[in-house]
C-alpha cells in the first residue's frame, strides 16, 4: 500500500461511529483505553446512542477524560428495559456527521485498526459494505493466548455509506425482540446491489463477563420462530420504516463542535512550561476564525505581527517553542485567547509544533482556523479571509505565496519551484474537532490537517523568511540538517538558498487574478 494511499484515508476518515448504548457503562470504561488511540483520528466522531438517561452523568465523566475524540451523545429520557437496538441505531445515523457509518458495540475491543481497515477497502469499493470479524471472550481473557483459527466469527463491526442506509431507510424498526438486526441489514444492503466484503484480518474482541457469550446467542437464535429467521435471513423487501424512521428520540446533550471540556483544558496547559489564557467567557465564545501561531526567538517581531492580524481574524492561540529571549512576554494582543511555551527539543520540528495547535485549538469553539508564521504578512491588496468562510462547499483552503527577497518590495521570480515565484501553501481549514497532521517529515508539509472539498483562494503571503543572505545562510544550513535528501517540493538540494544571481520582479506589479486564472485553467493539484 503506497504511502499516498495511506494518506488520503488518514488525512479525513470521514466516519460516524454509531454506538448503541443500554448498561453499557462499565464495559465502556473498560474498552475505551484500547480503542481510543483508533477513535482520536481526523474527521472521526463517535455517536453514543444512550438508550436510558441512568448512565447519562457516568458517560459524560467518562468522555470527559478523552478531549481529543469528537463524542456525540444523544439520550433516550423514557426508562424502559432491554430492547432490539434498531431504533437506537436509526436515531444514531440520522444524527450522524460523516458520509460513511460504522456500528460498534461499547463493550467491543478493537484489535486491529478495523476503522482504518473497512475504511481503505470502502474508498476503492464504493458500491460495497465491508465487515470485519470478532471473538467472544471473557474480561479477563488474554487474546494472545486464544488460537486464531477457532475463534474468528463474520460478525462484529460494519461500515458502509450513509447513502445506502438511507435507501434502505435504516435497520428495522419492527424487531423488537433480541437478535437479527446485523444480518438482517446485510441482507437489505444485498438487495439494493451493494457487493459484501469480508476483511478476515479486521479483528475485534466482544469482551462479556463469561467466554460462553456466542454460546448462548446461539442457543437464542435456536429459540427463534422460523418466521422470524427467514425474516432476517433472507426479508423479501430492502425497505421496512416509513419516513419517520431514526426519530424515536434526538435529545443531544453532547457534541464535539459544542462541549468542551474546561477542566481538561487546563489539565492538558499543565503539561507546558507556562501559559495564558483569557477570561473563561471568552474560552466559551462562537468564533468566526481563528489562527494559529509558532513562534521561536521574535521577541523584535511578534507585536507589529500581532498586530497585523487584528483586523483580519477573531482570535489567535500562539504556541511558543522555548523562545531563550522575550517573545513570550511580548506575546499580547487583545484578539490572544491563549497562549504557552513548551521545551525546546534542540531542534526545530514543525509538525509537532502545528499537531500542538491543532490539539490547543479543539477546546476552542471557531468555526474555521489558519496557520500563520511570525515571518508572513497579508498582502493588504489581497487580504479578505472572512470572505472565504461564507463558502459552505470549501473545507479547506490554499494561498498564495511569495518569497521576498533583498528588500521588502521585491519577491524572487525564478524559484526552482512554484509558478513564476508564486506558491500555493495549504493554510486555512474548517474545524472538525480534534484534528491532527499526518507526516512522515518534520519540515515542509503542507500545513493543514486534511484535505477535503479544497480551493486555492485569492490571498497573498508575504513570506520573508528567506530575506537577506544572512536568514538564507542560516535556513541552507537547518534544512540541509534535517532534510539531507532536499525533498523540498522535489528539489534536489537547497542550494538556491545561496545563490547570488536571482531574477527579482515588485511585488506591487504582481497580479493575483492572472495567476488564479491560470491555477484554475490547469487544475493544479495543492502543493504540487
Amino acid at each position: 500500500m503506497k504511502y499516498r494511499e495511506r494518506l488520503e484515508v488518514l488525512s479525513f476518515f470521514d466516519v460516524s461511529i454509531v454506538m448503541p448504548f443500554f448498561n453499557r457503562l462499565g464495559d465502556f470504561t473498560r474498552t475505551l483505553p484500547y480503542n481510543a488511540k483508533f477513535f482520536q483520528r481526523n474527521g472521526i466522531e463517535v455517536v453514543v446512542v444512550l438508550d436510558s438517561p441512568h448512565e447519562e452523568l457516568g458517560l459524560i465523566k467518562l468522555i470527559e477524560q478523552y478531549p481529543f475524540i469528537n463524542f456525540k451523545i444523544i439520550v433516550n429520557r423514557t426508562a424502559h428495559e432491554w430492547r432490539n437496538p434498531c431504533k437506537v441505531l436509526n436515531v444514531g445515523v440520522k444524527n450522524s456527521s460523516y458520509n460513511f457509518i460504522m456500528v460498534l458495540d461499547p463493550e467491543v475491543e478493537l484489535i486491529t485498526d478495523v476503522i482504518y481497515q473497512l475504511r481503505y477497502v470502502i474508498t476503492f469499493y464504493q458500491n460495497s459494505y465491508v465487515t470485519g470479524v470478532v471473538a467472544f471472550l471473557s474480561h479477563d481473557e488474554d487474546i494472545s493466548n486464544v488460537e486464531a483459527e477457532t475463534i474468528w466469527l463474520p460478525y462484529g463491526s460494519i461500515m458502509m455509506a450513509k447513502r445506502h442506509l438511507l435507501v434502505v431507510r435504516g435497520y428495522n424498526e419492527n424487531f423488537t425482540k433480541w437478535g437479527g438486526e446485523d444480518n438482517q441489514i446485510r441482507r437489505k444492503l444485498d438487495l439494493i446491489g451493494l457487493q459484501h466484503i469480508e476483511l478476515l484480518d479486521a479483528k475485534t474482541v466482544h469482551r462479556e463477563k463469561n467466554s460462553d457469550g456466542h454460546m448462548q446467542r446461539s442457543l437464542r437464535v435456536d429459540e427463534m420462530p422460523i418466521k422470524h429467521l427467514k425474516n432476517i435471513l433472507y426479508p423479501k423487501k430492502a425497505v421496512f420504516n416509513d419516513e419517520t424512521w431514526g426519530l424515536d428520540f434526538d435529545e443531544i446533550i453532547w457534541s464535539w463542535d459544542i462541549n468542551k471540556s474546561y477542566d481538561e483544558l487546563y489539565k492538558y496547559l499543565s503539561l507546558f512550561e507556562k501559559y495564558w489564557t483569557g477570561r473563561e467567557s471568552t474560552l466559551k465564545s462562537n468564533f468566526q476564525i481563528v489562527c494559529l501561531v509558532q513562534t521561536r526567538n521574535e521577541a523584535n517581531s511578534i507585536s507589529e505581527f500581532l498586530l497585523h492580524l487584528d483586523s483580519i481574524f477573531d482570535g489567535v492561540i500562539v504556541l511558543d517553542d522555548g523562545s531563550t529571549d522575550t517573545t513570550y512576554e511580548k506575546t499580547v494582543s487583545e484578539k490572544l485567547l491563549l497562549k504557552v511555551k513548551k521545551k525546546y527539543k534542540g531542534y526545530f520540528d514543525d509538525l509537532q509544533n502545528r499537531n500542538l495547535l491543532l490539539r490547543l485549538s479543539s477546546f476552542f469553539k471557531s468555526q474555521w482556523f489558519v496557520f500563520i508564521d511570525v515571518d508572513e504578512r497579508f498582502d493588504e491588496r489581497y487580504n479578505n479571509v472572512r470572505k472565504l468562510t461564507m463558502n459552505d462547499d470549501i473545507d479547506v483552503y490554499s494561498f498564495l505565496l511569495v518569497d521576498i527577497w533583498n528588500n521588502k518590495d521585491t519577491y524572487r521570480y525564478d524559484l526552482p519551484y512554484g509558478e513564476n515565484g508564486v506558491l500555493k501553501r495549504g493554510r486555512m481549514f474548517r474545524s472538525h474537532g480534534s484534528l491532527q497532521i499526518i507526516s512522515q517529515r518534520e519540515i515542509h508539509f503542507p500545513a493543514v490537517p486534511y484535505y477535503r472539498n479544497h480551493q486555492i483562494a485569492d490571498i497573498l503571503i508575504h513570506h520573508h523568511g528567506n530575506f537577506s543572505k544572512q536568514i538564507r545562510r542560516k535556513k541552507y544550513e537547518l534544512y540541509s540538517a534535517q532534510d539531507r535528501d532536499g525533498k523540498k517540493m522535489g528539489l534536489s538540494s537547497y542550494d538556491y538558498l545561496l545563490e547570488n544571481e536571482v531574477h527579482l520582479k515588485p511585488v506591487a506589479d504582481l497580479n493575483i487574478q492572472n495567476y488564479m486564472k491560470s491555477i484554475r485553467s490547469k487544475q493544479l493539484n495543492p502543493d504540487s
